[in-house]
């Protein structure tokens, strides 16, 4: 009878078992090691991307990114707080000019304004009392001061009757005296009332001039106020497309809130941005090349934002083409700010190997038809295309400008054709 073997020594077994399993394993990897390390590193040709070293014309610039959007869009806020009623279109909507966006609840805002209307009325009314009173008072005080000249005369007559009479004997100096003391105060009370007449007529003026200019504030209100109303309509100021639009209805709106957007989409602009340290690159004017859709348009630098904000600038590329078919609202853009342009200079294509800045990069050449050799190249500025070749290459010379670092360790590559 068989006698089961003892667990420990089960154990044991298996453990050898598995450890010569691995063995095997790591063996047969360095050994795949060894043979590849003998062969050589390889590739295939046709997947590369090469570029040959030519003479030519190296545009420096610097690279930022953007996006396309229409050169004219206008964004509609809410003129007054209050609800939406109705939505009239969606976004992708072509709308005529006067065309209703949204529809709001303007009760509220009509009863406003109806309101000034009404006091606007009452205010017309009261100016015009208050020149009726005006005119009224002038003419009391004219009529007062007609009878005082009238009393002035009358007193004139009575001294020159006394003076008479007293040159006759007939009369006394005390009658004179008192003739002329009468007479002039007649004189003083018709002066009196010549300059309250003036003084009446200054404050008339000064208060009609009050009265008007409260009246002119108020209708400038209400026009406003009207204009609001009008506004709260929320219609296309243009023919466009709406790009935006606020489709819930019900939804509460306050005051300053954006309602809709609509834009010219047959033009466009490409809106960028850059490091403020390097504002002087996008200054207004400077010309631009674009790359977006697969095609590169040239364009120059346009309107320029003087606020930096998280330390970027913002401007805008003007196209030469800005109605170019392949243009479309919220694509991105490679935007290269275009500087000095360097002539008759070695140059490579820009490539995928990672180039930065000027300075030293390790690029694969070809050395024979099966072979290409790694070297240290000097790199210049650079264009949107071409790359400047300072030092490590000479004109002719076949430059593999694909990413490899896969191949960073290999001095050589084999290729395979």
């Amino acid at each position: 009878m068989d006698r089961q073997l003892p667990r420990e020594v089960i154990r044991r077994r298996w453990i050898r078992r598995i450890t010569q399993i691995t063995a095997a394993i790591v063996a047969v990897i360095v050994v795949g090691w060894m043979v590849n390390r003998l062969l050589g590193a390889s590739v295939d040709a046709d997947t590369l991307q090469w570029s040959c070293v030519d003479r030519g014309t190296v545009e420096t610039s610097i690279t930022t990114s953007g996006q396309v959007v229409a050169a004219r869009e206008e964004i509609i806020l809410s003129p007054i707080t209050s609800r939406i009623l109705e939505v009239c279109h969606q976004s992708g909507d072509v709308v005529e000019e006067g065309t209703p966006l949204l529809r709001l609840n303007l009760s509220e805002a009509r009863t406003e304004v109806e309101k000034m209307r009404d006091e606007g009325q009452k205010m017309r009314l009261q100016l015009e009392q208050l020149r009726v009173q005006h005119t009224t008072a002038l003419s009391d005080l004219k009529m007062h001061i007609r009878v005082d000249s009238m009393k002035v005369g009358r007193l004139q007559a009575e001294l020159e009757g006394e003076h008479y009479l007293d040159s006759l004997g007939s009369g006394t100096a005390d009658k004179v005296r008192q003739a002329r003391l009468a007479l002039r105060t007649a004189e003083l009370e018709l002066e009196q009332s010549r300059l309250q007449l003036e003084g009446m007529r200054q404050l008339q003026q000064a208060d009609l001039r009050i009265k008007t200019l409260e009246l002119q504030i108020f209708e400038k209100n209400l026009r406003a106020a009207e204009n609001t109303l009008r506004d709260a309509e929320v219609r296309s100021p243009r023919r466009a497309t709406v790009t935006r639009i606020v489709t819930q209805v019900g939804a509460h709106v306050s005051q300053g809130s954006e309602l809709a957007a609509v834009a010219d989409l047959s033009h466009f602009v490409v809106k960028s941005q850059l490091a403020e340290n390097m504002a002087t690159w996008a200054g207004t004017g400077t010309r631009v090349r674009v790359k977006v859709a697969g095609v590169t348009l040239e364009g120059k630098v346009g309107q320029v934002d003087a606020a930096s904000q998280d330390g970027l600038i913002t401007f805008q590329v003007q196209l030469d083409e800005d109605n170019d078919p392949h243009l479309r609202p919220g694509l991105r853009a490679e935007v290269y700010l275009l500087n000095e342009a360097r002539e008759d200079v070695l140059r490579i294509a820009y490539g995928q190997f990672g180039y930065k800045s000027p300075g030293e990069y390790r690029l694969f050449v070809r050395t024979a038809a099966d072979c290409i050799e790694q070297r240290t190249v000097m790199l210049g500025n650079a264009s949107y295309d071409h790359i400047e070749v300072l030092s490590g290459l000479q004109e002719g010379d076949e430059v593999v400008v694909s990413d490899m670092k896969d191949y960073i360790r290999e001095r050589t590559v084999e290729l395979k054709q």
